[in-house]
């Protein structure tokens, strides 16, 4: 192999070795830019409703009405509901993912929703963040 071919060689390794070290360098100093005001979808810790899982249930089974007229249909579904849980712990920005095609029913989902008490908030790094959360809310009659 000629002289020219391997300083050829070595100068195309080292600008490849160079722009690695640099994107990682850009890489590094984006690991350390602070995003403000961001909603996690994937947290270390979810936010929960004060008492668990199980005092979130009882107060949708206490908490829900139906609509006038609704309460002697059968009427069975899920209703998926999107909202935000602050980093102070209150819900807000509800929206329907999926519903049942009825939107009263979405509607007093959301009325009742809307009444919760606050929630011990999502953490992330060990410090409380604003995070999505998803929860289903099963529609079956008394």
């Amino acid at each position: 192999m000629s002289n020219l071919a391997i300083k050829f060689s070595f100068v195309i390794l080292f600008s490849a070795i160079s722009a690695d070290s640099a994107f990682c360098q850009k890489m590094e100093e984006l690991s350390d830019v602070k995003i403000m005001d961001s909603i996690y979808t994937v947290v270390d810790e979810e936010a929960e409703f004060p008492g668990g899982k199980v005092q979130l249930l009882k107060f949708i089974q206490e908490q829900f009405i139906f609509p006038e007229g609704y309460s002697d249909i059968d009427i069975f579904g899920k209703i998926y509901v999107k909202f935000v849980v602050s980093k102070t712990g209150i819900c807000s920005d509800f929206q329907i993912l999926r519903g049942m095609q009825d939107s009263k029913l979405e509607r007093s989902t959301i009325e009742m929703l809307k009444k919760m008490p606050k929630w011990r908030p999502a953490k992330m790094n060990g410090k409380e963040v604003d995070s999505y959360y998803i929860l289903p809310i099963y529609i079956e009659p008394n």
